[in-house]
């Protein structure tokens, strides 16, 4: 502080050799990576050890290939940050809390052949957010795909692997997946982990997923995908989104089957027919027309509804009276 204090007739100081400034400032930069047990690899921050990717950038843009070795990616590591892609290593074995969360470029991901969760327990948000992800191929391996995980996202399609265990909380909620298949019911799945898919197809057996309401129907997130049509051993049932609380019965301890679904939705049929009336819903009405049998009497009070609430709905007339021809001619050709 008082080095130049009585250098009164000092008019100038010239600075030499600022490159070696600069390059100081550089191998401090080095220096705080070590002593805080990082290295840098492709821009983006690993444990000294390369055993955890630590951070990548914000800024950082394009395809991302983590190196061989790395086992774990940091909570947070690439959230908001601008990557098109990203591909794991077979040695990766965690993905941390909120890793990949609202990177909007995101479009493609390469799980490889070491992960067997995606997002568990607390690291939740995994993907959510990634708006331009939208098809994705779950490996083999995967056992577990965590709460919330793609929640939000842009996921149009999803294939699962054969063997998953466990699928959590909202983990697709708010994608736009119009089909979906289980490839099996053995299978726990959280509530609402599908609260805005079209139609689902479970592997045939004689129950569903336990919990399989919950699952699907999800009257927060609803948001314009008013029923779900769920397809098993052949048969199939529809279930509105939003329901009354009470509209739904606990079947007891025993598994629900298809055949519960079916029957429920047969017995609902007038509150279900009324919800969607109620919101001119013509895709789900037309769609559930043609899949379940709900009789000519039926049929015909589903007419006098639409004649009260929907006249000039035109298409749910249609669609019920050539329902209603094709029921009688089938009741007139078993007379015969």
């Amino acid at each position: 502080m008082l080095a130049f204090s009585f250098c009164s007739e000092i008019r100038h100081i010239a600075y030499k050799e600022k490159k070696v400034l600069k390059k100081k400032g550089m191998v401090s930069m080095g220096n705080r990576l070590l002593d805080l047990d990082l290295k840098e690899e492709d821009g983006i921050l690993y444990s000294k050890h390369g055993k955890i990717l630590e951070k990548c950038p914000e800024k950082r843009t394009g395809d991302v290939i983590i190196p061989e070795g790395t086992t774990k990616i940091a909570e947070r590591a690439f959230m908001y940050s601008g990557i098109s892609s990203v591909k794991f290593p077979d040695s990766l074995r965690v993905i941390g809390h909120e890793a990949f969360k609202g990177c909007e470029n995101l479009c493609s991901v390469e799980f490889g052949h070491g992960v067997k969760e995606i997002g568990k327990d607390r690291h939740v948000f995994v993907f959510a957010y990634c708006k331009n992800l939208k098809n994705i191929v779950i490996p083999d391996q995967v056992e577990t795909i965590g709460p919330t995980a793609f929640y939000c996202s842009g996921i149009e399609s999803v294939i699962l692997p054969k063997d998953i265990k466990r699928i959590g909380a909202h983990a697709f909620c708010e994608c736009r997946i119009h089909d979906l298949y289980i490839p099996s019911a053995d299978i726990k799945i959280g509530a609402h982990a599908f609260g805005t898919t079209e139609h689902v197809t479970i592997a045939d057996a004689e129950y569903l997923p336990e919990g399989v309401v919950d699952v699907f129907v999800d009257s927060g997130h609803a948001d314009g995908c008013t029923t779900v049509k769920i397809t098993q051993n052949g048969k199939s049932a529809y279930i509105p989104r939003i329901l009354i609380q009470d509209a739904i019965v606990e079947m007891g301890d025993d598994a629900v089957t298809i055949d519960d679904m079916v029957a429920f939705t047969q017995e609902k049929q007038s509150e279900i027919v009324d919800f969607l009336l109620d919101i001119n819903e013509e895709k789900g009405f037309c769609d559930m027309l043609r899949d379940i049998d709900f009789g000519y009497e039926g049929l015909k009070r589903m007419l006098k509804k639409i004649e009260k609430k929907r006249p000039d709905n035109l298409i749910m007339k249609a669609a019920v009276l050539n329902k209603m021809n094709k029921t009688e001619n089938g009741i007139l050709s078993m007379s015969i």
